[in-house]
């Protein structure tokens, strides 16, 4: 059990040392507000360069090009995949572009780490896992809060058999400013839906994760 308490700041990482050899080049596919969410935490990961983005907005190129000194920069991801073949990619689309910029990257030979919620059906979802397992990459989901402190104190505690056999699980979320009024949020064609698509996903995927850990796809 964690000894002090912990916040939404828990998640901060320290910037790492110098590695020796090639880094993972990888690619921002979707470069709105959450890539630079993605972009902040890669830059801890001296692992890791970003070599490309890709968006359908001239001014997001903009401002990868001008605030994060991003190298190559498209409109088109297939464009993109030819020309720079990163390492892996980071699809930061909204919902409804998930599954074929993920499909595609897999094809390329990427693997992929893609926003929450996976895709807009089971049906996309499992094009994208073939996708991935037929190119023999990894694919994962940004379920980001598996590794929050709360979290691995749940798992820490399960492993543990402090809970018994675990019959049910009551999830909850509260958000308490309202409708988000960025991206697509309302479009329901790109969105897919309302407070579940938005927030349950995360909820409901901790209470399966800290009950029984799903792994990445690999091949």
């Amino acid at each position: 059990m964690p000894n002090e308490s912990v916040s939404t700041e828990s998640f901060a990482s320290e910037v790492t040392k110098p590695t020796k050899g090639p880094k993972l080049r990888l690619a921002i596919i979707g470069c709105g507000g959450i890539s630079e969410t993605h972009l902040k935490a890669l830059k801890t990961m001296a692992d890791v360069e970003v070599v490309a983005g890709v968006d359908i907005k001239p001014e997001r190129l903009d401002v990868m090009r001008e605030k994060y000194g991003i190298p190559e920069l498209f409109e088109d991801w297939n464009e993109m995949l030819e020309k720079v073949a990163p390492d892996a990619v980071s699809v930061c689309t909204p919902n409804g572009v998930h599954a074929p910029a993920t499909i595609a990257a897999a094809k390329a030979g990427c693997h992929v780490i893609t926003e929450k919620p996976m895709a807009m059906n089971p049906a996309e979802c499992q094009q994208m896992i073939d996708a991935a397992k037929d190119a023999g990459k990894l694919l994962v989901c940004g379920f980001q809060f598996r590794y929050h402190p709360n979290t691995q104190m749940l798992v820490r505690a399960r492993e543990e058999d402090q809970f018994g056999d675990i019959m049910f699980v009551k999830c909850q979320a509260l958000r308490r400013r309202g409708i988000p009024n960025w991206g697509v949020f309302g479009q329901k064609e790109l969105q897919g839906g309302g407070p579940m698509i938005d927030i349950g996903v995360h909820v409901i995927e901790m209470a399966h994760y800290t009950m029984g850990s799903p792994k990445p796809v690999a091949a």
